[in-house]
């Protein structure tokens, strides 16, 4: 008798707790696409998501690598290129042109490789690292693929 009113009552404090919509529930290349393409069309309309949008980058980074970010950002040569493109130029296509390739998953911690792509650009393919930070797949690392 006792062991159902247990069940019962942890159902019921499971519904309670608020959670964390599609965030949660996203692949580590889900999490990439969703990012790439709010990034990218941030900064073809805003211009800085770095500076004009920390709430954005949270929901989408690491804890650490922003860290990372800010302490470069801080230093006299700062940061010279864009850290989730790792290119001083974009292009404007590349928002709606995000593929995602090559991903694996050990516990928690993932990498792949996202590409994009556009006509006024030649294809730039990036290596991503994610970790699972409070239930969700965050972007920890990012470096241009060598060709």
């Amino acid at each position: 008798m006792k062991l159902p009113v247990l069940l019962a009552c942890l159902l019921c404090l499971a519904c309670a707790v608020p959670g964390r919509a599609t965030e949660a529930g996203e692949s580590p290349a889900q999490q990439a696409r969703t990012f790439y393409a709010w990034y990218m069309h941030a900064l073809n309309t805003e211009g800085d998501p770095l500076h004009k949008s920390k709430a954005g980058l949270k929901r989408y980074v690491s804890a650490r690598f922003l860290k990372e970010l800010d302490r470069f950002s801080k230093v006299e040569d700062g940061i010279d290129a864009d850290p989730f493109l790792c290119a001083q130029d974009l292009g404007g296509a590349w928002e709606k042109n995000i593929t995602v390739s090559d991903v694996t998953v050990e516990g928690d911690h993932a990498r792949g490789q996202v590409n994009l792509k556009g006509p006024e650009m030649n294809s730039y393919s990036l290596l991503v690292q994610w970790v699972r930070e409070g239930g969700a797949w965050k972007i920890d690392r990012v470096r241009a693929k060598k060709l």
